[in-house]
């Protein structure tokens, strides 16, 4: 089946479909209607424990290319709109991977360790061990953006066959984002959605170490400041959240990448309305949309440009 390509400059939605709020809560409100006939493996990581990767193979025996998905906070391979994308992608002769980051799965991790928007040396584990034959291209979404462009700018020597990238809606300066998300009544309701959804990730990992991360030390963050001081700074080696913050933005690695790679956002996102847009590098493309919100690009209900421009990104 021939694949009709779309306009990148052109995100046009519905008029009433502008409002970057709708862009946003719709994309959540998304399902994986089919079953993604995923396969897992799992690879070691530096810490002693293994990661799980969803596999899509592609419809032929030889595929072409292959793509690796970042999920974003609190996502997963099966959240939109990996699964989508990564079907079509395999229709056209692309193999598909999804990283699940530590965690995600709701149980309590092998090692005392989760994840957060800077554990790019996962990742450089993980990308040791895959096959190295073919093109990749890679899709960071959000949170993964962030993960993916530090670790693309950690080690711009690192030689990747065919390599391109592809960021949407990115974090890039994780201190703003937490800023923004105290600054108006219903970004605050995004912020009070994700810390709960936090919670159900640490919660069994409080279980299975509780002295390292008690219940009452869950229970009383309240906002990103608090989880990322209390919690994610501690368990990762960081001093508390304004030194998290600090090393694990992606904006400073942005100038050093050497891959050709596309950071798409919107002007309307609630999360990071100001993207470090000077930052200059011949190998980056800014690509700005006036709506969109925060990993919505949603034309109307039941039309995911979004989706249709990561295909056409991997494709083109």
């Amino acid at each position: 089946m021939p694949h009709t390509s779309i306009d990148p400059a052109l995100f046009r939605p519905r008029a009433w479909w502008r409002n970057c709020h709708l862009q946003t809560i719709s994309r959540g409100l998304m399902v994986n209607r089919t079953r993604t006939p995923w396969e897992p493996v799992h690879l070691a990581t530096d810490y002693g424990d293994h990661l799980k990767l969803d596999i899509l193979p592609a419809a032929s025996k030889r595929p072409r290319a292959r793509a690796l998905i970042l999920h974003g906070l609190t996502g997963c391979s099966n959240a939109p709109p990996t699964p989508r994308v990564s079907e079509i992608l395999s229709r056209h002769h692309v193999e598909c991977w999804a990283l699940n980051l530590r965690g995600v799965d709701r149980k309590a991790p092998q090692v005392p360790r989760l994840y957060h928007a800077g554990c790019s040396e996962d990742l450089e584990a993980i990308f040791s061990q895959i096959p190295q034959d073919l093109p990749w291209s890679f899709v960071g979404l959000s949170m993964g953006g962030n993960l993916l462009l530090k670790w693309l700018g950690e080690n711009p020597k690192r030689q990747i066959l065919g390599a391109k990238a592809l960021v949407i809606s990115c974090p890039y300066d994780l201190a703003d984002v937490s800023n923004n998300l105290e600054r108006t009544f219903i970004n605050r309701l995004y912020r009070a959605f994700l810390i709960h959804r936090l919670k159900t990730i640490v919660k069994p990992f409080s279980k299975r170490y509780p002295e390292v991360l008690s219940r009452q030390t869950i229970d009383k963050c309240r906002s990103f400041p608090d989880f990322d001081h209390h919690i994610t700074g501690p368990l990762h080696g960081f001093d508390g959240s304004d030194d998290y913050w600090s090393r694990c933005s992606s904006t400073q690695f942005l100038s050093r990448i050497t891959i050709p790679t596309t950071l798409m956002h919107a002007k309307d996102d609630p999360f990071q309305p100001l993207p470090p847009t000077w930052v200059k590098n011949p190998h980056l493309t800014w690509e700005l949309h006036s709506h969109g919100g925060h990993l919505g690009f949603i034309e109307k209900w039941g039309r995911d440009w979004m989706a249709q421009r990561i295909v056409d990104f991997v494709l083109g």
